[in-house]
């Protein structure tokens, strides 16, 4: 059995024949199994071939497994105190609801430009995260480091990048254009938007200059091809901070906590919708 998570694209060349398991579907509500075999065991790069595929819905229908449980018991008591630790209190929930992530995605885009900055030592220009990569919101209350696991619950690294204006422009235009992630979350700039179509974008009340050099602060699966926003990899310069975005938000929550300031998302929206009519 090869079981791997959705985000790694892994294959196994040791065997002839396998059976693939993996996440289908976000939030572990599938899972599919896939039975393939190797057709070119000498060849510099194996191909290989579907046998058979089916998917498998997750919900209460499937028995508990006792073995497994039994297994996993160990585990279960320390991952669930580690989890359980609060490193900071939420006044109010912060979501992602509205344009641009709304406050979580500003909040999280912040988080990763003060990384970022820190790490080339400069203050970076922009940073950018898709919509579809924040998985939770931050409830109101206490936060703990399980609220942060779920909320990111990838192993992605902060990353820095160069991106001419022109290319800049092409990012945002494709941000309004996809339906699943419209408004990817954004730090640094100002965006307005008609019908899906960029009207306007500014970074620190300026037009972008087509011509220009600018610093982005991402995520290396952003800039690998996840997300579907091939435009970044025309990106120049790229490097990776060793910093997991999960780990850099911990550390700001635990960072505000320490000077008694509960955590705060700003309000001011940074995409902005133009009245259609």
């Amino acid at each position: 059995y090869n079981i791997f998570r959705i985000h790694n694209m892994l294959k196994n060349k040791k065997n002839s024949n396998s059976l693939l398991v993996f996440c289908s579907f976000a939030f572990i509500l599938f899972f599919n199994s896939v039975i393939y075999s190797q057709q070119a065991a000498k060849a510099t790069t194996p191909t290989y071939q579907t046998q058979t595929s089916s998917q498998h819905k997750i919900d209460p229908s499937i028995a508990e497994d006792k073995a497994i449980n039994e297994m996993l018991a160990p585990y279960a008591v320390d991952v669930k105190k580690q989890m359980g630790i609060v490193i900071g209190q939420a006044p109010e929930t912060i979501n992602k609801e509205g344009p641009g992530a709304g406050r979580l995605g500003m909040l999280m885009t912040d988080i990763i430009r003060q990384q970022a900055s820190l790490a080339l030592g400069k203050t970076v220009d922009l940073a950018f995260q898709n919509n579809g990569g924040i998985r939770a919101e931050i409830p109101a209350g206490e936060i703990t480091i399980g609220t942060i696991y779920r909320l990111m619950p990838f192993d992605n690294q902060v990353a820095i990048v160069e991106l001419s204006g022109k290319d800049l422009i092409e990012l945002f235009e494709s941000m309004g254009a996809s339906i699943k992630d419209f408004g990817a979350a954004i730090s640094g700039a100002q965006l307005v938007y008609q019908d899906k179509k960029l009207l306007s974008a500014k970074i620190n009340d300026k037009d972008i200059d087509p011509k220009a050099t600018y610093t982005l602060a991402l995520t290396d699966y952003l800039y690998n091809g996840g997300g579907e926003y091939p435009i970044l990899r025309k990106g120049q310069k790229y490097q990776t901070c060793n910093l997991l975005l999960r780990d850099a938000i911990i550390s700001y929550i635990k960072s505000e906590q320490a000077e008694k300031r509960p955590l705060a998302a700003p309000s001011k929206p940074r995409i902005s919708l133009a009245n259609t009519q």
